[in-house]
């Protein structure tokens, strides 16, 4: 019986606590600007992360320029 009377208390408690915080810090939903990305982006990032794991498995010369290159 006491733990259920805990258990009401507490998420009275919790509920005051988060109806208190909306209330004066007002969410506002995300506005992600990202008109720019497009497939092209997401090509070049796959093109980089490629050449970055391959240059991370075997360090030579050639695979770090294609690295290098690719992160331009």
């Amino acid at each position: 019986m006491e733990q259920k009377e805990v258990n009401h208390e507490w998420k009275n408690i919790k509920s005051t606590i988060l109806e208190s915080a909306e209330e004066i810090i007002k969410t506002r939903e995300k506005h992600i600007c990202n008109e720019w990305w497009d497939e092209e982006c997401k090509e070049a990032i796959s093109k980089k992360n490629t050449a970055r794991k391959k240059c991370l498995q075997k360090r030579t010369r050639a695979n770090q320029e294609q690295y290098t290159q690719a992160r331009k």
